[in-house]
């Protein structure tokens, strides 16, 4: 009897829990920030929320990237810090279906996928399978959303196939071009970032004219 009765109440500890987490993302006026990949998530979460922080103030989690470290930054670190401008949040994947909850509760503005491999062989066999998982946080981009996709990874690019929301792709092309960017919809429209020597100076072409739709 004392088993069960500690069970049920650490059920309704963890409902509770759930429920002040929903209410804090439901008020917060903050920008939302999901970044999932087989790698890379870490640096990326950590290197975005460097640079946001020069244009309001961020919390960035990372490392710790579970249902419970979501639940935990929104019903505890959010409340206590107060309203920001932004949340970049880490969401890792280590079963099928541990992302889908994670998405649905941040209800992210924006979702960066970084790469698909099988760094979880024993819980997703296939590549197709990790990918199917990771593109539940492009599924829960938030009307107007904006979907941030690694096209030198097929797997990624292929999340942008029939998502209503905005996408921009990334490819490294060339040794000097640092990055090409391919942004959609309704506008297909493709611009290029070239660096000119150690002085790393930029060379900007093909301007592109951003989209007002979004997500349906």
């Amino acid at each position: 009897m004392s088993a069960r009765l500690r069970k049920i109440g650490e059920d309704l500890a963890w409902r509770l829990k759930v429920y002040q987490a929903k209410r804090v993302r439901a008020r917060s006026k903050a920008t939302f920030i999901g970044i999932t990949g087989s790698s890379g998530k870490s640096t990326s979460a950590s290197l975005l929320g460097h640079i946001l922080a020069g244009h309001g103030s961020v919390h960035t989690q990372v490392l710790a990237n579970t249902i419970k470290a979501l639940i935990r930054t929104l019903y505890k670190r959010l409340k206590r810090a107060g309203p920001v401008d932004y949340v970049v949040f880490e969401a890792g994947a280590f079963a099928a279906g541990s992302i889908r909850p994670m998405a649905q509760l941040l209800k992210p503005h924006v979702a960066v996928v970084t790469m698909v491999r099988l760094e979880h062989l024993a819980s997703f066999r296939t590549l197709e399978a990790v990918a199917k998982e990771k593109r539940a946080l492009v599924d829960a981009l938030q009307p107007g959303g904006l979907a941030v996709l690694n096209a030198d990874d097929p797997h990624v690019l292929g999340m942008a196939s029939g998502l209503a929301c905005r996408a921009v792709t990334l490819v490294r092309r060339k040794p000097r071009t640092i990055v090409s960017v391919t942004y959609t919809p309704p506008i297909r429209s493709r611009y290029d970032f070239h660096s000119t020597g150690a002085a790393a100076r930029w060379k900007f072409e093909h301007r592109f004219r951003a989209s007002t739709s979004g997500c349906r």
